[in-house]
């Protein structure tokens, strides 16, 4: 087996399953998606002078990524043992496009760094390589020389600070700055942070990339053609993240996910004062992106219905009513991937009853009940892509408490119940296009107990819990969406005499949510 066909093997074995593409993609160019030039792997630097200078290079790439928001650094040191085995030379695995090709896959690399440093004499040649995966063309690369004719070489830091004054250079050979990570409805997220001295009111010139011209034989890009599309304007700028607004799009075309940023006009200087009226600035607020959380309040109808009986359903009574209320939720954000919820729910229901053997023969109740719930709960949210509101996932554990208030009628089996559980959760919300979208949310007692007060069933030997949420919604404006959807609540308790009792909620919830 030669040692390259062995690279290829072992690379594959470590190759991670692929992230899902977003569901919601819009009508975007190819070349715009190719090209979205976002994580960047750096490879192992070469020099002849026995790896001296490998550590020094990966120190100085890793301060320079850090400090800027353009492109995400992939780890690639996992690969670094098994090139160390290879019979191949690592200049020579270096060189061999395919090779480099599977790395890129495995570590989600869109492109990759190779970096040459070659001592003459007191002065060494360097020369950077920026690769796009997964054919590995020449973006571009950049080349020059530390030390002087004189006998004085360069210091490490010398070194370090024109490596990344040449990976600037490098960057800079390609006609974009930044691209488009997400749009909904009018607003618009961009990869360009506070690093690149963005700031609020600053315009940006978004682009297309209508053609990327290379050469035949030497796999090099020679020219990028990018034609104009519109024009955002920023509303806010964060770490690595910069929220705009749309301002204008060229005829016939529309901004988008993966397209460019060419260009960045700075905010001009206002003469005068700018008075901006109240009514103005409430409306200002409404398109700005939130930050801590949300807050919502629901209405409910549906139906209540209790069982109580012997397991197999032959006997007992079972009734039923019409359950009216609402409900207050929100939700903290710690950060942007941990946050806490709360809810809290209060509903009415007229409530009667009948023998399971005898349907005909009506139990008395005098009254119907109410019910009261309280939920709080941390969990852990994962955003699939860097859009803010795009896809998204998140996995709960929290404490959730439900009570029915009934009349104690023990000759009917009636009797006021409430559970108590510890509860994990699982949930997800899919953008699906022009705003609307859909939510899932599932909750399972991981561990439950029950109380009836006044029952003459006997002690409770145990309690099971469950719910689920499934809706639609509208994002009528960044901070206020209008939400739809049912709400399935179940709570069963078994008695040791082989009885068993259950309650079942099952309602329509619209909802109104404002981001703050």
């Amino acid at each position: 087996m030669s040692a390259r066909f062995a690279h290829l093997l072992t690379l594959v074995a470590l190759a991670l399953p692929a992230v899902a593409a977003s569901m919601n993609a819009r009508a975007n160019t190819e070349l715009d998606r190719r090209y979205g030039l976002e994580t960047i792997g750096a490879l192992r630097s070469i020099d002849n002078v026995d790896n001296l200078f490998a550590d020094y290079v990966a120190a100085a790439y890793k301060d320079y990524f850090a400090n800027q928001t353009r492109f995400r650094l992939q780890d690639l040191s996992k690969s670094d043992p098994f090139f160390n085995k290879s019979k191949l030379p690592y200049t020579k695995i270096t060189q061999d496009t395919a090779i480099l090709s599977q790395l890129a896959r495995v570590t989600r690399s869109d492109s990759l760094l190779r970096t040459k440093i070659l001592k003459e004499g007191a002065q060494y040649q360097v020369s950077i390589d920026w690769l796009h995966a997964p054919a590995m063309d020449l973006i571009a690369t950049q080349s020059f020389a530390l030390g002087d004719a004189g006998g004085k070489s360069p210091g490490l830091g010398d070194i370090k600070s024109a490596l990344q004054k040449g990976l600037d250079g490098l960057f800079a050979k390609v006609p974009f700055l930044a691209h488009v990570t997400g749009r909904d409805n009018n607003t618009v997220t961009v990869n360009m942070g506070t690093g690149l001295d963005l700031k609020q009111g600053d315009a940006l010139m978004v682009g297309t990339l209508d053609e990327v011209k290379k050469h035949p034989l030497l796999h090099t890009i020679v020219e990028w053609r990018l034609s104009p599309t519109g024009k955002l304007e920023v509303d806010q700028v964060e770490d690595s993240i910069a929220f705009c607004h749309v301002v204008q799009e060229e005829e016939g075309r529309k901004i988008a996910r993966y397209q460019k940023i060419t260009q960045v006009l700075p905010k001009p200087v206002v003469a005068q004062p700018l008075v901006i009226r109240e009514q103005d600035d409430v409306a200002a607020k409404l398109l700005e992106p939130p930050h801590l959380g949300w807050a919502s309040g629901s209405l409910f109808a549906g139906s209540f219905s209790r069982q109580f009986g012997n397991q197999a359903g032959s006997a007992g009574v079972s009734g039923s009513g019409l359950l009216l209320g609402g409900r207050a939720d929100g939700e903290l954000w710690f950060t942007r991937e941990f946050f806490a919820d709360l809810g809290v729910a209060y509903g009415t229901f007229g409530y009667s009853q009948t023998d399971i053997a005898v349907p005909a023969v009506v139990s008395p109740v005098s009254d119907g009940g109410t019910m009261f719930s309280l939920k709080v709960a941390m969990g852990f949210s994962y955003t699939v892509t860097p859009d803010f509101f795009g896809p998204k996932g998140w996995l709960k554990l929290g404490y959730h408490s439900t009570s029915y208030s009934l009349p104690v009628v023990a000759a009917s089996f009636v009797a006021p119940f409430s559970t108590k559980s510890l509860f994990v959760g699982l949930g997800g919300d899919l953008p699906i296009r022009a705003g609307f979208g859909a939510k899932l949310d599932l909750e399972y007692a991981l561990y439950a107990s029950g109380s009836e007060t006044g029952s003459t069933a006997g002690d409770i030997g145990s309690t099971h819990n469950a719910s689920v949420y499934i809706g639609g919604y509208y994002r009528f404006k960044p901070r206020i969406t209008f939400m739809a959807g049912f709400y399935i609540e179940g709570a069963s308790a078994d008695y040791p005499t082989g009885n068993s009792l259950s309650h079942k909620m099952f309602t329509f919830v619209p909802s109104v949510l404002y981001y703050f």
